[in-house]
């Protein structure tokens, strides 16, 4: 089975969140503010997403099921919405947001502890999932809760509450939480040596967690959360977590994460994906993923679907991975992470889309410095600046910006792929029975395309034109990852055609076009 590589941008998605609010009451729309509007729609992103990967049956279900639920809506305006994915994510993204439960924390000692008047992180928890006011000294859930942490405090874990798959610190969570942190750190207790998670999201659970910091977890899979439901990572960070696989998050088979304007930074990972290792869907939009390290694949991002036949059994640690559907990287940063291969991204027999986006600096012992496409896998990269990236194996390097291996397909669109090294394929290493398309790329430079096993469609830099006149070093140029601005006089500027292929944003966000054409890359000078 072919990987799907066209699953729906945010950008997408952004139109088919007008194209319902259009559909919605007039009313409803014009007392939306402009907070009210920004929280519901990354509830109709998570919901948008969700709906596109049920099967027709069951989303056919989830939207009669809508059309009874919601009252948001007169009957006649729910009818007409519920008909399209567009207008059913809407009426989902109503009902996980409407009017929820808040329940303060007062505490930041994670105690069970009735009768104290301090309402602690893990009786907020069970109190949401429990519905009821289990621990009286917290307000009662409702079901869709909101858990208010204190500001700028921490919260240091030393004892385990659960195991679920493997020793956790915090409550499972089963309901639907927004955990809301207000600069808050969640940490595990630097003194405990033995393994302990920080957080777990059950296969019925859906969390949202916002201006939250996660450090210090250690366990098996996802040093800092360990998803199998949903999980939303929304202005956040998740440092200094380690595991076997997952260092900072483990999102297994079946589970859907949304990570947005977030940073995911110096976790570890024995094996894979330091920062996040992925078996299932994924959306990854305006966020870094920096100086993580992984011992085998990955290691900033690894993303595996094992496929059913003789070669899943490369993989056997990850049982539910066949139920992985892939996922988007847009307008993010993958930059300084370390790996045995694929230094910044692995994809691993599975489908992804990388847009907008800058993978930099990250480096690979023996292949793929800044991404590795596996075989039998699929990327699709458009409009990224792939650069700085290294293999640093004496002799047997492969792939210094990207490797794409046996049977695997690479397709290339409007991209940067320069100043990258390694001894075979400094830019681009090609397996013999790989498959590379490139449409209006720039390879290479100096008059040297860096390729190795396929023909460069026309994008060389001429004789004389090195990496300093193409790109300036990786730097704040507005909007909320680093990007790597052109020169003037750069060969990507003005590049591409304006037409339906060019973004109506760069990286930044920043208008395209800003002149005659539209820029090659990431960044639109």
């Amino acid at each position: 089975m072919k990987p799907d590589l066209h699953l729906p941008s945010r950008n997408n998605i952004a139109a088919a969140w007008d194209s319902a609010l259009s559909q919605a009451a007039a009313s409803f729309v014009a007392e939306l503010s402009t907070k009210q509007r920004h929280d519901l729609f990354e509830y109709y992103f998570a919901a948008y997403n969700y709906l596109s990967l049920l099967p027709r049956v069951a989303r056919r279900a989830m939207q009669r099921k809508l059309l009874r639920s919601v009252s948001v809506f007169p009957t006649e305006s729910r009818q007409r919405l519920v008909r399209s994915v567009s207008g059913a994510a809407l009426l989902l993204a109503l009902s996980q947001s409407a009017q929820p439960a808040m329940i303060p924390v007062t505490t930041n000692i994670p105690a069970l502890n009735d009768g104290d008047n301090q309402c602690s992180l893990i009786e907020a928890i069970i109190n949401s999932n429990s519905h009821a006011a289990t621990h009286p000294d917290c307000v009662a859930g409702d079901g869709v809760d909101t858990v208010v942490l204190p500001t700028n405090t921490t919260i240091t874990l030393s004892s385990i509450y659960a195991d679920y798959q493997g020793d956790t610190a915090l409550p499972v969570i089963t309901g639907n939480i927004t955990i809301q942190g207000n600069g808050t750190a969640i940490v595990r207790n630097k003194k405990k040596k033995t393994p302990g998670r920080l957080l777990a999201v059950s296969d019925t659970g859906s969390l949202r967690l916002e201006n939250v910091i996660l450090s210090g977890g250690n366990q098996a899979q996802g040093g800092a959360i360990f998803n199998t439901g949903v999980l939303a990572l929304v202005d956040s960070v998740i440092s200094g977590n380690k595991a076997t696989d997952g260092g900072g998050i483990y999102n297994a088979g079946g589970a859907i994460l949304d990570v947005a304007n977030s940073l995911i930074t110096r976790n570890s990972a024995a094996f894979y994906g330091a920062g996040v290792f992925n078996c299932g869907s994924f959306t990854i939009a305006n966020s870094t993923i920096s100086a993580n390290t992984a011992g085998s694949l990955g290691g900033g991002f690894t993303h595996l679907q094992k496929r059913h036949s003789e070669y899943g059994s490369l993989f056997p640690r990850f049982p539910g991975c066949y139920a992985s559907t892939g996922g988007t990287i847009d307008k993010s940063t993958i930059y300084n992470n370390r790996a045995g291969a694929g230094g910044g991204v692995a994809n691993l027999q599975g489908g992804i889309v990388v847009l907008n986006s800058t993978i930099s600096g990250n480096t690979a012992a023996g292949s793929g410095g800044g991404l590795l496409n596996s075989q039998y896998s699929g990327t699709r990269i458009e409009n990224g600046t792939i650069t700085g990236n290294i293999v640093n194996s004496k002799g047997s390097g492969q792939g210094g910006g990207i490797a794409n291996g046996s049977f695997a397909q690479l397709d290339l669109k409007l991209s940067i792929i320069s100043g990258n090294k390694a001894t075979m394929g400094p830019e681009i290493k090609n397996s013999a029975v790989g498959t590379v398309h490139a449409e209006s790329n720039i390879f290479g430079l100096n008059g040297n395309s860096g390729v190795y096993g396929f023909f460069p469609t026309p994008g060389v830099p001429a004789p004389g034109v090195k990496l300093k006149n193409i790109l300036s070093r990786l730097a704040d140029n507005g909007g909320p990852t680093l990007t790597h601005a052109l020169v003037p006089g750069s060969p990507a500027i003005d590049a591409a055609p304006v037409d339906a292929d060019c973004p109506a944003t760069d990286q930044r966000g920043v208008t395209r076009p800003q002149g005659g054409g539209c820029d090659i890359g990431a960044f639109e000078q």
